[in-house]
């Protein structure tokens, strides 16, 4: 189903679908292509153990730019 959201340009449909089938490192990283940061954070906070440490890490900081450029505190 991912694939296909993919396909579609729905990137934030993408990611939902990648978290319910415990895909993390995707899910993460089609929140943060979709610019939702909240979420993306989410499931780093959440299932870290099991992602990969480079994107867990990339994610984190995009996000703190993403919000220090919004002058958003996470």
């Amino acid at each position: 189903a991912a694939e296909c959201y993919i396909q579609s340009g729905d990137d934030y449909r993408a990611a939902q679908a990648y978290q319910n089938a415990g895909e993390y490192n995707l899910a993460a990283s089609h929140y943060r292509k979709a610019g939702k940061f909240e979420e993306a954070v989410e499931i780093v906070r959440l299932h870290k153990p099991q992602m990969s440490a480079s994107v867990a890490d990339s994610i984190v900081e995009v996000s703190k730019l993403y919000f220090l450029r919004e002058k958003r505190i996470m």
